[in-house]
């Protein structure tokens, strides 16, 4: 029965680092969303360089959300290996990134990807707390509470 545990703890690892690497993809992607548009509000460019500029925004934009989708892949997988306390949070680690993204409008019209940026960043932390100690105590029931900040 040792090869069992092994081989689950083998493919939980690897779920959950696949689940880590999608949603840094699709963080990677935000920033540079969020990069472009505060450089048009900043730089306040002539009419073909803000042009320019907006296209890339779409395209990025575009990335973003095919980086997001990614994520469902690892997170089937995570669903299929669990336990219940890392499908939890790698749900809650994909609703964060969805804030992130729809987080994404202008600061001119009431965005704030920095904000929803440093909770997704609190959230994969806690995440990766979470499947680091499954994995080094996978006999262990465990029981997760976060505090409210």
């Amino acid at each position: 029965m040792a090869w069992i545990r092994d081989w689950l703890r083998g493919q939980r690892e690897q779920a959950y680092l696949n689940f880590l690497a999608s949603c840094e993809k699709a963080t990677a992607a935000g920033r540079l969303r969020r990069d472009l548009w505060e450089r048009i509000e900043v730089e306040n460019p002539d009419t073909e360089t803000l042009a320019q500029l907006q296209a890339e925004v779409q395209r990025v934009g575009r990335d973003f959300s095919e980086a997001v989708d990614q994520i469902l892949e690892p997170l089937e997988r995570i669903r299929m290996l669990g336990p219940d306390v890392v499908i939890a949070e790698a749900e809650y680690t994909l609703e964060s990134v969805r804030r992130f993204e729809d987080s994404m409008a202008p600061r001119s019209r009431g965005g704030d990807p920095f904000n929803a940026e440093g909770n997704l960043r609190v959230q994969r932390s806690t995440f990766a707390a979470v499947a680091r100690q499954v994995l080094m105590h996978p006999q262990e029931r465990l029981m997760v509470v976060v505090a409210e900040e």
